[in-house]
């Protein structure tokens, strides 16, 4: 059964915890305020699951190299907890963590906005200078993400289409149709590994495929059907009931090398004696 949630009062929840205890940075806010933005998506639905390393993904929790950081979200998680704002539990079985935004009753919140009202001018100076230079550092940390999301964007694109020529330059795996598909998927595991990409990796990738679908198999054309094509499957002792008699003169060829041939000669022999035979 979920718990009661409304989305003002967790966030002057955790405006209250920030004033009265401190040691909440701007990076647990913004966990926090996910965190309830996903809550209050759902409905209100509280508890609710949510998968760690998608939330650090759309939160751009990254290091200097632009690498997803799930620890990062990890760390605001436990301040959080510690803090009295959520609780969590960790996922079973491969399922994702569930999540509970703690809610405070009315009189909690005035108590607290009443507590918070005593900090001084000079803290409230001092807390409103932290949180222009949070603002600051935020604004800078978005520009460099972004800029590094299009240089990646420009990178995994180019080592795309060098894959992609390689591929259908390839004998045997140029005939798969879903060719593009499976280059992205190869591209993606290792997009932040790229030293790990070479010739041989992708190719085993291909190996290993399981949903891989071909191409029709271009054969060379068979030569035109013998004009007694029949009378020669007879005389080399193959009833027409046979199951080469469903089977067009190409199919034949293709898989009787040896015995088409000898078909054709056939074929080629009945031809003479009938033209003898005539005159």
């Amino acid at each position: 059964m979920s718990s009661y949630f409304r989305y003002i009062d967790a966030m002057e929840h955790f405006w209250a915890v920030y004033f009265t205890q401190g040691g909440l940075t701007e990076r647990d806010f913004l966990v926090y305020s996910y965190l309830v933005h996903t809550c209050n998506a759902l409905r209100g639905k509280n508890p609710f699951q949510l998968e760690s390393h998608r939330a650090a993904m759309v939160l751009k929790l990254v290091d200097a190299k632009g690498r997803v950081q799930p620890e990062i979200f990890a760390r605001c998680q436990k301040r959080l907890e510690k803090a009295g704002l959520i609780e969590w539990q960790k996922g079973r079985r491969g399922c994702a963590p569930t999540y509970r935004i703690v809610m405070l009753d009315t009189y909690s919140i005035a108590v607290a906005d009443k507590n918070a009202q005593k900090v001084d001018r000079k803290s409230a100076k001092s807390v409103s200078e932290s949180v222009s230079e949070s603002v600051s550092e935020s604004v800078t940390l978005q520009g460099r993400d972004k800029k590094i999301e299009r240089e990646n964007e420009g990178s995994s694109l180019s080592i795309f289409k060098d894959w992609i020529e390689m591929i259908e330059g390839h004998p045997k795996w140029r005939r798969v149709k879903n060719r593009r598909h499976i280059v992205e998927k190869f591209v993606g595991h290792y997009a932040g590994r790229p030293a790990m990409m070479n010739e041989a990796r992708l190719l085993e990738w291909f190996a290993k495929e399981r949903n891989v679908e071909w191409e029709p198999e271009e054969l060379p054309l068979a030569p035109a059907e013998p004009e007694h094509l029949r009378m020669a499957m007879n005389r080399l002792g193959y009833a027409l009931d046979s199951p080469l008699r469903s089977m067009s003169w190409p199919e034949i060829y293709h898989r009787y090398g040896d015995l088409a041939q000898r078909l054709i000669e056939e074929s080629a022999a009945y031809a003479e004696s009938v033209t003898e035979t005539v005159s």
